[in-house]
């Protein structure tokens, strides 16, 4: 039977054994047959005698040392990290590819990037809520990934906790202008002012009413701010 050791103690003269089946059985020092003590979280093969202990006890050469499994895990991690860094690198450069010829955007990253790139600080005009939304989707994944690796850094290194640090700061730096111009935007949507920004720092209800003016439907047809984004999509 497999199974992990779970107490050794020389004083005693023996330990505990945790087994495949989920049951635990003493054994004797003498009945280790391992060139070294048995060590804590140790794999073993092992049989049971009539009393129900553990004997012939054997280091399992064929286990997975822990390291080696956390090794394996972090590289799987890694594979799954570069496959989406990768994909989402490829959407990226689809969307710079669609600005650049003109062509309208149709995915939430395609208005992500022309946010901060064609309407960087582009406060006429309208923004209809899916482009709104679409954007702020992937600015929050994004957020909250650097937010992550920030967390994962401090437990790794110093010196590469500092280096994630400077990556936010300059993400969200860099994206203060595109979001308030995004939100100046889709207030003119709903044929509102973009001085309708500044209700959000009414205490407890500017927050709420912002929010509902951002998730209301835009004026259908031209209003005084521009034509209506749906029908220049179509």
């Amino acid at each position: 039977m497999k199974g992990k050791i779970l107490d050794f103690s020389v004083a005693q003269g023996g330990g505990l054994i945790l087994g495949s089946d989920g049951t635990r059985y003493l054994f004797n020092a003498e009945q280790w047959h391992g060139q070294s003590l048995p060590k804590v979280g140790q794999d073993v093969d092992f049989n049971i005698d009539d009393a129900h202990k553990a004997i012939d006890i054997y280091p399992d050469v064929y286990a997975v040392p822990a390291q080696s499994q956390s090794a394996v895990k972090l590289d799987e991690i890694g594979s799954k990290v570069n496959d989406s860094f990768n994909k989402f690198a490829t959407d990226i450069n689809n969307s710079l590819v669609k600005i650049n010829s003109k062509e309208t955007p149709s995915t939430f990253v395609d208005y992500a990037v022309q946010a901060v790139t064609k309407n960087f600080a582009n406060f006429n005009g309208r923004a209809r809520r899916k482009e709104y939304w679409g954007a702020m989707l992937i600015y929050i994944i994004v957020a909250v990934i650097l937010s992550m690796l920030m967390n994962i850094a401090f437990w790794i290194s110093e010196y590469l906790s500092y280096f994630f640090v400077l990556v936010a700061s300059i993400f969200y730096l860099a994206t203060i202008v595109p979001i308030i111009a995004l939100t100046v935007r889709r207030l003119h949507d709903i044929d509102k002012s973009g001085w309708w920004y500044w209700i959000s720092l009414v205490p407890l209800i500017g927050g709420i009413w912002l929010l509902i003016l951002l998730c209301t439907e835009g004026t259908r047809g031209d209003n005084r701010f521009g034509a209506d984004p749906k029908s220049l999509e179509r």
